[in-house]
């Protein structure tokens, strides 16, 4: 069965007026409730603040702020409201240094350049249907960063699910 967008208000976020336009179409065409478009990192902050969006989609590389300076701000804000809002970051970089220092910021999905509307449609349903726990340490307010429990590990440091 096919995800229905009918109830999510994303907010994009890109410097590339053409890629901006495109994946706002590809949005609309996936029925979304609202999409929210922002030309640059500070325009994308204030449209986070107004409308609180599901989910963010932001490009790694824009002028003025770049995705992770933009993630960052928002699980600063997401950490006053209490919530984790799913980030996916858009990039052309695939190398897994980029990916690991992507996830320590608190971005939940990587999503490489070129992708299909597939990819895309199947990125959000993702985040938006398989929330990660959020995790509130010292240095670090986001989504879990482990997709997987591991059983393997059993040392001091392991984390248990309480509930």
């Amino acid at each position: 069965m096919a995800y229905n967008f009918k109830k999510l208000k994303v907010l994009v976020a890109d410097d590339d007026a053409t890629i901006c336009l495109v994946i706002a179409n590809i949005f609309r065409t996936l029925k979304v409730k609202d999409c929210l478009t922002a030309r640059n990192g500070e325009e994308a902050v204030e449209l986070f603040k107004e409308h609180k969006p599901d989910v963010v989609l932001t490009d790694w590389n824009m002028k003025d702020m770049c995705g992770l300076e933009l993630t960052r701000i928002i699980r600063d804000i997401d950490k006053e409201i209490n919530g984790v809002t799913p980030v996916i970051l858009t990039s052309g970089y695939a190398d897994m240094e980029k990916v690991k220092e992507a996830i320590n910021v608190g971005v939940n999905e990587f999503l490489l350049k070129p992708f299909s509307v597939n990819d895309l449609a199947s990125r959000v349903a993702y985040v938006v249907e398989h929330p990660r726990d959020c995790i509130d340490i010292e240095g670090y307010f986001g989504p879990d960063r482990r997709r997987r429990d591991s059983s393997e590990y059993d040392g001091p440091e392991r984390r248990t699910r309480e509930g």
